[in-house]
């Protein structure tokens, strides 16, 4: 993210986790772990899973938009409802011209990300070798910021991943259970021992997201 969005974000986190809202938050959060599989608190993945069930509280959910609302600061509120309006993504980046890109290998969309955002300076020193980034990026005049609950799946996963959004596409499937399905592949790449990538992310499995 970019330092000012991340205050506002912060703020849209702390009043998610207040008593007004704390009960919806966190039964959004459940349901995402309903879906794609909880991790220990220990496990390596746990801080970046709870990131992502915190972005789906606010996003998928809605919260950010109604907390937004509430907001008493009209610059604050605007930029609020920005993070709101955030659209998904399923990205692999490439440099070009100095630039980072990012195309979305769901929608097909191409996007350019603000050379202050810190999950893309991240990513420029993996470059040529990408991750496969699926996230929320919130869309500016000066580049797309990536937002915190970004999950990662790993740079060999990508034809995996073409392949099952190839089959999610033949079955019709709606963007959030393809979304929710790469999520339970994820957890199981990540908890079942000695589980290649290829067999985590299989097309077959979308059958029992």
């Amino acid at each position: 993210m970019t330092p000012g969005l991340r205050a506002v974000y912060d703020e849209l986190v702390a009043r998610a986790v207040s008593e007004t809202w704390e009960a919806e938050a966190r039964r959004l959060r459940n349901e995402l772990s309903e879906h794609c599989g909880r991790f220990d608190r220990d496990h390596p993945a746990a801080a970046a899973r709870d990131a992502a069930s915190m972005e789906y509280a606010l996003l998928d959910g809605g919260l950010a938009a109604r907390i937004a609302d509430g907001l008493e600061d009209p610059g604050e509120r605007a930029e609020a409802a920005q993070i709101a309006r955030a659209v998904q993504g399923i990205l692999v980046f490439r440099e070009v011209d100095g630039l980072l890109v990012a195309d979305d290998l769901w929608t097909g969309a191409c996007w350019w990300i603000a050379p202050q955002d810190d999950v893309g300076r991240d990513v420029r020193l993996q470059l040529p070798d990408s991750p496969v980034a699926q996230c929320y990026l919130v869309v500016q005049e000066s580049g797309c910021v990536v937002l915190p609950g970004v999950t990662f799946h790993p740079a060999d996963a990508l034809a995996p991943i073409r392949a099952t959004l190839d089959r999610a596409r033949e079955l019709g499937l709606k963007s959030a259970r393809t979304r929710l399905a790469l999520l339970k592949m994820e957890h199981s790449w990540q908890t079942l021992s000695r589980v290649k990538v290829g067999y985590a992310y299989r097309p077959d499995a979308l059958g029992s997201a």
